[in-house]
């Protein structure tokens, strides 16, 4: 039987986009290495997570331009502390103890690119959010 460590590496997706180089600084490394495979494989989860939080709030979010919906999204990681904490929490449970010692050091550094890296996500995949998931949404 696998450990904890050992399962979570073999769940994350491998993302072959990512050039790795020898100057790469240790959050950019860890960001490429260990939060985007996280977030391509939660990206289901989130994308439902905000259709979940748009709908608490009368679906405003539906009614809006798209350069609306585009600042609704980064307003809504910004400003709201317990969507945000959600889903920096939904990150965070899928690390090993060595990714969470590592993030614990840089927690600010690395809640910020969780963040932005979650609304860039979310904004790409804008069109999955007014069709309301209809179509496949793996990423």
């Amino acid at each position: 039987m696998k450990d904890r460590k050992q399962s979570l590496i073999a769940i994350r997706p491998t993302i072959d986009t990512i050039v790795k180089s020898l100057n790469t600084k240790e959050l950019e490394g860890f960001q490429n290495d260990i939060l985007r495979p996280i977030l391509k494989f939660q990206n289901d989860l989130l994308l439902h997570l905000f259709m979940d939080y748009a709908k608490q709030y009368k679906g405003v979010f539906f009614k809006l331009a798209r350069q609306e919906q585009m600042d609704y999204i980064q307003q809504a990681l910004i400003t709201n502390q317990r969507f945000k904490s959600k889903v920096i929490g939904t990150v965070i449970g899928l690390f090993t103890i060595d990714d969470y010692s590592y993030y614990s050091l840089n927690l600010s550094a690395l809640n910020k690119r969780i963040i932005t890296m979650t609304i860039k996500r979310l904004q790409d995949q804008i069109h999955l959010l007014n069709n309301g998931l209809s179509v496949k949404v793996s990423r």
